[in-house]
């Protein structure tokens, strides 16, 4: 088997990027720990800009190619791609000239694929630029995602908006995965010296940490006794209004913008706050809920995270809708009753072990075997 997969985010197995760009790099490490000839296509543009990648080798049976992200320079880096003569295909997220090249290749070439979204085709993600999108999907990519052998989502409510959109693929439902520390490397303090509220990812618009802050206005009991604190890149340049609000509702003291944070302080941050909290727009699953359950912490995240999951084992909490006092009320129960987290906590770190990597690695690879032996349903 010669697997190749498409991300159009800059991939690196060796540091943390986050995202989609993270599954890529360890579904790649895991095909490689089992012998299987893996190439990694992916561009040299994420968020907008553009970042010095060289392509890459790894012992023989890893590559990792990195195209120039304008036209000429991806038609003729995919063509050398294709030379390889891969076996079959994994295409990551979707809405770009990248992807859309990737997949006309693919079935130009008789090579079966399967497409993930990565909550690209959710609700809300479409509700973004929607006008565009829905003409590049009715007019172009619809056709190229049914071209595919399979859809691979991450939950089923990711897949719920699949029938209005035309896709008539058969669909795998795989949850995301995690590599977790051992809780004996984690610290049990942190870099915050009080009590918090955290939340871990992009400074984000769809993520919504401007209703994170209006809510935690709103609470009683939670500002008293828990900081809020919001951790993760400010690559929308958001940091500057969510301050403006804070400093607005009177909350400098209690809000802290604490910047990105990786590896040791990653893990060290998650254990030890009382709660993470996402009140995404739409997502495909969240690494950070993930990750938060594999060091035992509480999760209130919202329905579009995709994460029933995590409510279902009773490890966190799915909001009801996007209202300010709904969150600020979860806020306010979470940080009051100590033996319902304990709970929580119990059970956010049994049900991580299914998703671990090396359990979630080898559900797709029995896919691609499948898809390769001609097993398209």
């Amino acid at each position: 088997m010669h697997i190749i997969h498409f991300c159009a985010s800059p991939v690196d197995i060796s540091s943390d990027r986050g995202g989609v760009s993270n599954v890529v790099a360890e579904l790649a490490k895991c095909g490689v720990a089992k012998g299987i000839q893996t190439t990694v296509v992916c561009t040299n543009k994420t968020l907008g800009k553009q970042i010095t990648r060289a392509s890459e080798s790894h012992d023989g049976q890893l590559s990792i190619v990195t195209l120039n992200s304008d036209l000429v320079s991806l038609v003729k880096g995919l063509r050398t791609v294709f030379a390889s003569k891969p076996t079959v295909a994994h295409v990551h997220a979707g809405f770009s000239v990248f992807s859309t090249l990737a997949m006309q290749m693919l079935i130009n070439r008789g090579v079966p694929f399967v497409v993930s979204p990565h909550g690209k085709l959710t609700k809300g993600m479409l509700a973004k630029r929607r006008q565009i999108k829905m003409w590049w999907w009715w007019l172009l990519e619809r056709r190229l995602v049914n071209g595919a052998s399979a859809v691979g989502v991450f939950s089923q409510n990711e897949s719920a908006y699949f029938d209005r959109l035309g896709i008539d693929r058969p669909i795998r439902i795989i949850p995301n995965g995690v590599n977790a520390p051992s809780l004996q490397d984690v610290p049990e303090v942190s870099s915050v010296s009080e009590p918090y509220l955290l939340f871990f990812g992009y400074l984000d618009p769809r993520k919504q940490p401007d209703l994170l802050i209006r809510s935690y206005a709103a609470t009683t009991a939670a500002r008293k006794s828990h900081l809020l604190a919001f951790v993760g890149p400010d690559a929308y340049g958001l940091r500057s209004k969510l301050e403006n609000v804070t400093a607005t509702l009177r909350l400098t003291e209690r809000v802290r913008f604490l910047g990105p944070a990786y590896n040791g302080e990653k893990w060290s941050l998650l254990r030890n706050a009382t709660a993470v909290l996402l009140p995404s727009l739409a997502e495909g699953m969240p690494l950070a809920l993930l990750e938060a359950a594999c060091v035992g912490t509480p999760t209130v995240f919202s329905k579009e995270c995709n994460a029933q999951l995590i409510s279902d084992a009773k490890a966190g909490v799915e909001a009801a809708d996007f209202d300010e006092m709904t969150w600020a009320a979860a806020m306010d129960r979470i940080v009051s009753q100590s033996d319902d987290r304990k709970s929580m906590a119990k059970n956010a770190l049994e049900l991580s072990k299914s998703f671990s990597w090396s359990n979630i690695s080898s559900r797709w690879l029995d896919l691609y075997t499948d898809l390769e032996g001609g097993d398209h349903g």
